[in-house]
């Protein structure tokens, strides 16, 4: 058996280092019919104590932070990429709201533990079992499963306090089923028409399983053995991560069917053929090994699967010829003829008796295997890996060089075999077929076409064959050797390896292997090691800034909108004031290496008729700007170069009544060092620079092109003014930048809206109602203004309009009706449109709020995209809004903590504005003003992003300094076939 699985889960071995457990009778039981779990390996501290020290030096604990910090902004659903779906993922599985948001909405107590404490990890194993049910059904098998997990002390306390928790709370609908045995505790709990949860713990086990009876059988097992393993026993193997198949319990549950149904009967027989499969992965005395054994049941009832895995005369000659450098040769019995019989039999069985495999391939696609490939081929198989994967652009595109080496009975047969069976292929309608098969258009692969050259090496044919930019192999007939070659350009030295009959240095010619085997793998472990070590270390700091960025564009770094709508700013290091009748003003600072996260300044004495420009200046480090408004709980802009690495600005016009703070920053949060701060104002707004062009759309659509220069200033755009009410949209489109757009009021200079992404596209939209005889100025401006190049701004207008202009107004609250929405109080129910009367966005005022409390609004309605709006009821402006909660099209959410200085309007509105139908409207109190709020860590820096990706590249040179060459093989041995790969500790 081939040693590369060690490859991918090796680390996970040096995880358990130290720990140990005696042999005993296990707590899952030796007949479960599957089992995936992990177990502390008893060998593990005999590893060499250098390897050991220098692992465990390696900063896992502050990496392990870092996870869970980067896992907390994950889990408030603001993080791209994997992150977010894992979060949404888990979030929708069960319930509509989620898992973890049910328990917290049923049960308060239990919220507050989750919120409190970090979840314990299972320090001494774990198992996901799945025991034989009454009947192969997926219902009945979900009862069967259970997941078992082994804790420290410390560990249960903290799973003890969550039970105690979920056990006071009526609203989980729990019972017990303890019956008075204070060692054993198992309690049941159903949510709604789902499978009931069985929880429970006895000793130091904790067993979840859908079936109250099966969790309690494992918990007795627990407690008669405390000190037993989890995982069933495996013959020569402890400990380490395990896997275990009864395939001979699943063929039983076939057996009432097999009289009814013959395919059943078959399957059974395959099944108790194959008996019971055993695997181990994990760290022993003698290095890292993996470990396998198939117990076949020679009387199963399938006679050709049985001498096809016990043959006895299959033993493979790994002697193969291979370049100097090659990291890994693995070879193996190939039997190609006697597997192609057993699918004969499959095929016949199941058609009656009709046809086989054999006829179906000449009858549909007049494929023939026997001459085309069984005739000359021989009966072993290997495989050659010439290098390790690293880190160069070749090997990342057509993965290290590798060849696959056929022994054949005649060379001239086997050219002539290949041709024909090459060219057999290129006559199947393969892409009608793949079309047929993948229901739709294949776009680039339909046109992919195969370049097919002719060439020779030292005198033996080669055919190269090249697909598109990435596909490359090569094929040659070489002294009684079929040998295909990755990429192509690998031809060359194997050809040289065999004609020459070289074999690879540094590699054992049988690893280790007995006579009689029918695997042997060997395998230079240090060298794929080195090679992984290179590739993670340049994947590393990629990875780090890809995830920062991520989490800087989602959750816009410290200061910006955390988890139930908190502004998560830092505490003030100052205050910039201009005095009246000022128009600039500066202070200067220290940015020291401990405040990465950055210093915050409050805004004070700002102007509301002119723009504003905040610049952060400094000679050592690379700065990084942020604006905040306060009151929204978010990043407003930032910017990080302008135009240069030493400079950030950000340019804004202030609105009234709005608390803003600027954050001052380095880039990755990494810098440090003495820095300017600067904020100066216009002298008035109507002295700005003039409109660049007029766009009149009185007579119909008008556009413009322009280019937004180097220096990245924002360019004005005047829209005439119009007769009477109309509707006008505005589009800001570039393909050189990333388009920010503003509707400016001309006379005060005050932002009246703006858009930095239009649905579902990259451009910049607004749409608005123009006033009769008013002007108004169109901006056009880059995201951050950190943005140049070419642009085209359009501008159109509707009917005329009767209703609201689009742009927010301020909205009398004694006017609304508020239909009885209060906090804490019940659901109100509504419907949009669908009737004369009925509007299309209805707003509401909110009683019971109090100043400081945390508030959440939720929508739902099953009939139209929802979205909600919270509206600063004096001066109309938009403080916040959702559309889509947890990827739902009909429910948003709204989270906020209430300002004593304002006053609130939620307004009830479908994507689009054109949707109908009921909904329901809930307010919900999550904490009062008097209550601390769990507080949730700043996103992780880049440094510390980059110390975590850090560890995988770490941990893999450590493995590769201490570990040396090594191999692997596959045997049978009376009716089991054994296998093991070991890569042996260096001695030195």
């Amino acid at each position: 058996m081939s040693p590369r699985p060690l490859l991918c889960l090796c680390l996970l071995a040096f995880a358990v280092a130290g720990l140990r457990l005696p042999a005993a009778a296990t707590v899952v039981p030796a007949d479960t019919l599957a089992v995936i779990g992990w177990s502390p390996s008893p060998q593990a501290e005999r590893a060499p104590a250098a390897l050991r020290e220098e692992l465990a030096a390696l900063p896992w604990d502050e990496a392990g932070e870092t996870l869970e910090a980067l896992l907390a902004h994950a889990a408030a659903g603001e993080t791209v990429g994997p992150l977010r779906g894992v979060a949404r993922t888990m979030q929708t599985l069960f319930t509509e709201a989620g898992p973890v948001d049910g328990v917290i909405a049923a049960c308060p107590a239990a919220g507050a533990v989750l919120e409190g404490e970090r979840l314990p990890l299972p320090v001494g194993g774990f198992a996901l079992a799945a025991g034989a049910p009454e009947r192969p059904a997926w219902f009945a098998a979900l009862g069967g499963l259970a997941l078992v997990a082994r804790f420290d002390a410390e560990g249960m306390a903290r799973i003890g306090r969550l039970l105690d928790a979920l056990a006071s709370c009526e609203g989980l609908a729990g019972r017990s089923l303890t019956d008075g045995d204070a060692a054993l505790r198992l309690d049941v709990y159903r949510a709604g028409g789902l499978l009931p949860l069985a929880v429970g713990r006895a000793a130091d086990v904790l067993v979840l399983s859908a079936s109250p009876e099966r969790a309690r059988a494992l918990l007795e097992r627990a407690l008669a053995e405390p000190e037993a393993p989890l995982l069933p026993a495996m013959p020569g193997a402890a400990g380490g991560l395990a896997v275990d198949l009864d395939f001979a319990a699943a063929g039983r549950l076939l057996a009432p069917d097999a009289e009814r149904h013959p395919g059943a009967a078959r399957l059974a027989a395959t099944l108790n053929t194959l008996g019971h499969f055993q695997a181990r992965l994990g760290s022993e005395s003698g290095g890292l090994a993996s470990r396998s054994r198939l117990a076949v049941n020679p009387d199963g009832g399938d006679a050709a699967l049985r001498d096809l895995l016990l043959c006895r005369d299959c033993a493979v000659d790994p002697d193969v010829a291979a370049p100097a450098g090659t990291v890994g040769v693995s070879s193996r019995y190939l039997n190609l003829s006697g597997w192609l019989d057993y699918a004969d039999g499959w095929v016949r069985h199941a058609s009656g008796g009709e046809q086989t495999l054999r006829g179906w391939l000449t009858r549909e696609y007049g494929l023939d295997p026997d001459a085309l490939l069984l005739d000359w081929i021989g009966d072993e198989v290997h495989r050659i890996e010439l290098a390790p994967l690293d880190s160069r652009l070749g090997s990342l595109v057509w993965l290290p060089p590798q060849a696959l080496v056929l022994p054949v009975t005649d060379d001239a047969a086997a050219r002539e075999g290949v041709e024909a069976l090459l060219e057999a292929l290129a006559a199947l309608p393969l892409e009608a077929m793949l079309a047929e098969r993948a229901g739709a258009d294949l776009g680039m692969l339909a046109s992919t076409q195969w370049a097919r050259r002719e060439a020779s090496y030292r005198g033996v044919d080669v055919t190269r064959l090249h697909a598109g930019p990435f596909a490359s192999l090569a094929w040659a007939v070489a002294d009684g050797r079929l040998i295909l070659a990755t990429p192509a350009r690998a031809m060359e030295p194997m050809l040289d390896a065999v004609l020459a009959g070289e074999r690879p240095a540094g590699l054992p010619v049988r690893g280790g292997a007995p006579d009689g085997a029918h695997a042997i793998a060997r395998v230079d472990g240090p060298a794929t090691y080195r090679g992984l070590e290179e590739l993670f270390a340049a994947l590393a700091q990629p990875a780090a800034y890809v995830t920062r960025l991520g989490l800087e564009t989602a959750t816009g770094g410290v200061g910006s909108q955390a988890a139930g709508g908190e502004t998560t700013v830092g505490p003030l290091a100052g205050r910039i004031s201009l005095p009246e009748g000022a128009t600039s003003v500066s202070v200067e600072g220290v940015l020291a290496p401990a405040q990465g996260a950055g210093r915050h300044f409050r805004l004070q004495g700002l102007p509301t008729d002119r723009p504003v420009t905040v610049e952060l200046t400094s000679d050592t480090f690379d700065t990084y700007l942020s604006l905040i408004d306060v009151d929204a709980g978010g990043i407003v802009r930032e910017n990080d170069d302008a135009p240069d690495t030493s400079r950030s600005a950000i340019t804004f016009w202030p609105r009234q009544g709005t608390d803003y703070w600027v954050r001052v920053g380095s880039y990755g949060d990494s810098g440090a060092g003495p820095y300017r701060l600067a904020a100066a104002v216009a002298e008035r707004a109507a002295d700005l620079p003039a409109p660049a062009e007029s766009l009149d759309v009185s007579d119909g659509p008008a556009s413009v092109s322009g280019t937004l220069g180097p220096e990245r200033r924002p360019l004005l755009y005047r829209l005439e003014s119009m007769d009477e009410p109309r509707e006008v949209s505005v589009a800001l489109a570039s393909s050189a930048f990333d388009t920010y757009l503003y509707l400016v009021d001309p006379v005060t200079g005050a932002v009246l809206a703006e858009n930095d992404d239009a649905p579902d596209t990259t451009r910049s939209a607004l749409e608005f109602v123009a006033e009769p005889g008013r002007e108004y100025w169109l901006q056009v401006d880059s995201y951050q203004g950190g943005g140049a190049g070419a642009f085209t701004l359009s501008a159109s207008t509707g009917p005329a309009a009767s209703a609201a202009p689009e742009v927010l107004q301020p909205v009398a609250t004694e006017e609304i009706e508020p239909q009885g929405l209060t906090v804490g109080g019940e659901p109100v129910t509504g419907r949009l449109g669908g009737a004369a009367a009925a509007p299309v966005q209805q707003d509401y005022a909110m009683d019971g709020l109090a100043p400081g409390d945390r508030v959440q609004v939720d929508l739902e309605a099953g009939a139209f995209d929802t979205y909600l709006y919270l509206i600063d009821a004096a001066s109309g402006r938009l403080l916040m809004e959702n559309d889509d909660y947890a990827g739902s099209l009909d429910r948003s959410r709204l989270t906020f903590r209430v300002n004593p200085e304002r006053e609130y309007v939620l307004r009830v509105g479908s994507f689009g504005g054109e949707g109908t139908g009921p909904f329901r409207l809930e307010l919900t109190r999550l904490a009062t003003a008097g209550a601390v709020p769990a507080e949730r860590p700043a996103p992780p820096t880049f440094g510390e992003l980059l110390t975590l990706y850090g560890l995988l590249p770490d941990a893999t040179g450590v493995l590769a300094r201490h570990l040396a060459p090594g191999g692997g093989y596959g045997v049978v041995e009376g009716d089991t076939v054994r296998s093991e790969s070991v890569l042996p500790w260096r001695e030195d």
